[in-house]
């Protein structure tokens, strides 16, 4: 199947490609020093655990952002598509290679983070966290998904505006819970409210909620997140990255490369 050897191409690319290394070394300098600020004073372990998930967070969703928004264009850029489209690979496989090449790309960055991260817990408390995985996966599920968005968003406009856009998404992502709460004025004529109104729904039903994927904070405390909301969230991210795909994959094939 040509799917794969493209995954693996992209991967392999992927991980020779220095910024995306760099970001990596950063992220774990960042939870080595967590670790470090730890040992030389005397720092509860939660803060530590948050300074360590944040870092995760942070890095995984900028790797995840320079990847995806550069993959499609930058090999238009370079002429290495009409190589790959020439052979008997459909569009449909090369977007579903690209991004399972990510997939595997952020999945072994993400790695890489948490096992510095758990070490450094470990050497601290002399336990290993597991409950620290529950959040680490659920950002792992936000990075897959910023990734789809990036990509079909590749398809439609340049890498500029689509960093712009991406931040945008991710912003209001996180800002979901003021959307509903701005819905609630009434400021203004009554067209201007419904206008209002209307607007803001169709942002809050767009753009995905990512507030769900946060439990950091819970599981930093030691405390369990159920197994039905870890299914519910991977569920549904799995069915909101399905369509992002087939619309990427629709796009594509329209797009004249």
């Amino acid at each position: 199947m040509t799917i794969f050897p493209i995954a693996r191409s992209t991967f392999n690319e992927a991980i020779r490609h220095r910024i995306l290394m760099v970001l990596l070394f950063f992220a774990v300098a960042m939870i080595g020093a967590s670790f470090a600020f730890s040992s030389f004073i005397s720092t509860e372990s939660k803060l530590v655990k948050d300074m360590g998930l944040s870092a995760i967070q942070l890095f995984g969703v900028v790797i995840s952002l320079v990847m995806a928004i550069g993959m499609i264009p930058a090999e238009i850029d370079r002429r290495t598509i009409y190589t790959i489209l020439s052979k008997p690979v459909s569009r449909r496989q090369y977007v579903l290679g690209k991004f399972l090449g990510a997939i595997y790309t952020i999945g072994f960055n993400t790695l890489i983070m948490s096992v510095v991260f758990l070490a450094a817990i470990f050497f601290k408390d002399h336990t290993l966290d597991l409950i620290l995985l529950e959040s680490i996966w659920l950002w792992f599920l936000e990075f897959m998904l910023l990734m789809a968005i990036a990509l079909c968003l590749s398809t439609l406009v340049s890498p500029l505006v689509n960093a712009f856009l991406c931040i945008g998404v991710l912003i209001l992502g996180n800002l979901t819970s003021y959307v509903q709460y701005l819905k609630t004025f009434q400021t203004g004529g009554e067209l201007v409210v419904s206008v209002t109104k209307g607007v803001l729904q169709w942002i809050y039903n767009l753009i995905p909620n990512f507030q769900n994927y946060d439990v950091s904070q819970v599981v930093s405390k030691g405390q369990t997140v159920t197994p039905y909301y870890i299914g519910e969230m991977t569920v549904w991210t799995l069915m909101y990255v399905a369509f992002l795909l087939l619309m990427t994959v629709q796009f594509f094939s329209t797009k004249e490369v």
